[in-house]
């Protein structure tokens, strides 16, 4: 494939202060900021997970870490999104499914953690 963006990475073994950890580095595309994630003292596990990641660099799945939480997210759709373009009565049921349903059980978690399943 000529032009494709392809994913990159490799497993990095690393002397932490317990003994030898691999660490995985990636890229989700060339030209993309290089990603290191701690994975452990396992390089078969290790080389498991740079594979899931870069496989879902390539199918469009990855989302990239970040500290944000869904609380921080709500805040900021409602602020930057639903304010500005949904009707009154449609904010205050979604509103209302946030704060009754979605963050009591979801809302400290971050983004990255949240799957459909």
């Amino acid at each position: 494939m000529t032009g494709a963006r392809m994913a990159s990475g490799s497993v990095v073994a690393y002397q932490g202060k317990r003994g030898t950890v691999f660490r995985i580095v990636y890229r989700e595309h060339p030209g993309a900021i290089q990603r290191k994630e701690t994975i452990g003292p396992d390089r078969r596990e290790a080389e498991r997970v740079l594979r899931a990641r870069l496989a879902a660099c390539e199918d469009g799945s990855y989302v990239a870490p970040t500290r944000q939480t869904l609380r921080d997210f709500s805040e900021r759709f409602r602020t930057d999104y639903a304010e500005p373009r949904l009707r009154r009565k449609t904010r205050i049921d979604y509103e209302a499914m946030l704060r009754n349903h979605i963050l009591p059980e979801l809302g400290d978690l971050r983004l990255e953690e949240i799957t459909p399943s």
